[in-house]
C-alpha cells in the first residue's frame, strides 16, 4: 500500500505540474488542478475501500500521513478559488487578504490541542485518531491546506506590498 500511495501521489503532484503549463495562474489553473488531484484521490479511495491493512501501524500511517496529503491539495485548491473569487470584488486587496490569513489563524487556534499534537509529531493517542474506524485525518488534511494557504496568502500580501511600495516610490 505505501508504494502504491507514494506513487499516486508522486502522480498527482505531476498532474498538478501540467495545468500549470497549459494555464496561467488563473481560475482555470486552479480548476484543472482540482479536478485532476479529485480523480486521482478518487483513485486512492477506491483501493483503500477494498484493501485490508497488514497491521495497525501500516492503517496509522495511511490516515495519519498519506491520505491527509492527497485530500490537503484538494482542499489547498478550494481555498484557493475562494480566496479568489471573493478578492475580485474587494475594494481593498491587502485587508481581504490580511482577513484571509486571520481566518487561517483562528482555525489554527479553534482546533489548538490536536494542532499541537500533529506539529510536535506525538504518537501517543494515533490508536485513538487515526485508525480506519475513528479516523481524525479531516484534521489533518485541513491542518496541511491551510498552511498550505496561509503561505500562499502571505506571497499574495507581499505582492501588494511591495506593488504598494513601488507605486508610492514612483509618485
Amino acid at each position: 500500500m505505501k508504494q502504491f500511495c507514494l506513487e499516486l501521489f508522486e502522480q498527482m503532484l505531476k498532474n498538478i505540474e501540467d495545468c500549470s503549463e497549459t494555464h496561467a495562474m488563473s481560475a482555470g489553473y486552479i480548476e484543472c488542478c482540482f479536478a485532476k488531484s479529485e480523480r486521482v484521490a478518487a483513485r486512492l479511495e477506491l483501493e483503500v475501500e477494498r484493501y485490508i491493512f497488514s497491521s495497525e501501524e501500516e492503517e496509522i500511517w495511511f490516515f495519519k500521513v498519506m491520505r491527509p496529503q492527497f485530500y490537503a491539495v484538494i482542499e489547498f485548491f478550494s481555498l484557493m478559488y475562494k480566496g479568489e473569487l471573493f478578492a475580485k470584488h474587494e475594494r481593498d486587496l491587502v485587508a481581504y487578504w490580511v482577513g484571509e490569513r486571520e481566518y487561517v489563524f483562528r482555525f489554527f487556534k479553534k482546533h489548538e490541542e490536536f494542532y499541537q499534537y500533529y506539529k510536535t509529531d506525538m504518537t501517543n493517542l494515533d490508536k485513538e485518531y487515526f485508525l480506519r474506524k475513528n479516523s481524525k485525518d479531516e484534521f489533518l488534511t485541513s491542518f496541511i491546506a491551510r498552511e498550505k494557504y496561509l503561505k500562499y496568502v502571505s506571497e499574495k500580501l507581499t505582492a501588494l506590498q511591495n506593488y504598494e511600495s513601488n507605486t508610492l516610490c514612483k509618485d
